[in-house]
């Protein structure tokens, strides 16, 4: 029972909003100590009420629907290094100005006020452009000003999550965290997010390839408007502008949104 009350494994306080963050008090990384984490975890979850660790979306056995990939195909692809993984694939269009091959999930299962975590693995092949190209997006539904309050780019070859917000009834971009762009090689993402349409409410966290990220505000922490309209939901998969031209990929291991950290973290 001593474990449950161990101060290591519980999420260190942010000093501005009170808040909890996703962070072991003596580590930056969710491997660190793995053998000794994966013990003290598996004891704890063997005891602990099974609400404490909720699932609210997860990838399956079988592949999403089409619906939102009109310009490409969604398929299984057999990879080295992870197995069976999801593949997003694109081709150039004429016509149009933009391209899209996207699975939209955790429909009706988001809401304003909730904190959740969404973890994955992703390896992308992306044209050489300047153009928008976006494989996450935190969509916004109903009546909004803002169609993606959060997204990952990349394009001119950087790795960018980006915060949309309505100030003033139009549509703001800031840049939250950016880095060089890791082509045809696995990457894992981990995010922490508080969703509210309350600029000082909502807020960021990032980890990449397990470390805990230090934002473009210098902080661990970026603060801002996280949810609008009615409803949101998320959109694995590729969303580009048609100035990027030739067929892109971007395959996925593991995705997954919930609770707590240790149901997210896309570790394997």
């Amino acid at each position: 029972m001593a474990l449950l009350r161990d101060n290591t494994h519980q999420p260190a306080r942010d000093r501005r909003s009170g808040r909890s963050g996703w962070f072991f008090s003596r580590a930056r990384r969710w491997y660190s100590g793995v053998g000794v984490v994966a013990a003290a975890f598996a004891l704890v979850m063997a005891i602990a009420p099974a609400s404490h660790a909720t699932i609210i979306w997860q990838g399956g056995d079988n592949l999403p629907g089409t619906g939102t990939c009109p310009d490409g195909s969604i398929t299984w692809n057999n990879d080295a290094q992870q197995g069976r993984v999801i593949r997003f694939s694109v081709v150039e269009r004429t016509g149009q100005n933009s391209e899209r091959c996207e699975m939209a999930v955790a429909r009706r299962l988001l809401s304003e006020g909730q904190t959740v975590y969404i973890g994955w693995k992703s390896k992308v092949v992306v044209p050489t452009s300047s153009g928008w190209n976006g494989i996450l997006q935190l969509k916004s539904h109903g009546d909004y000003v803002t169609g993606h309050p959060l997204n990952i780019g990349v394009s001119g070859g950087q790795l960018t999550l980006n915060n949309f917000e309505d100030i003033n009834g139009v549509e703001t971009k800031r840049t939250v965290w950016s880095r060089p762009l890791p082509q045809n090689t696995w990457f894992s993402i981990m995010l922490k997010i508080r969703y509210s349409e309350n600029r000082s409410v909502g807020y960021v966290q990032v980890w990449y390839n397990g470390a805990w990220q230090t934002l473009a505000n210098g902080s661990t922490i970026h603060y801002g408007q996280t949810w609008d309209g009615s409803e949101n939901n998320v959109h694995w998969g590729i969303y580009r502008s048609d100035d990027v031209n030739g067929t892109q990929t971007h395959d996925l291991w593991r995705p997954r949104i919930a609770t707590t950290w240790q149901e997210a973290i896309p570790n394997g």
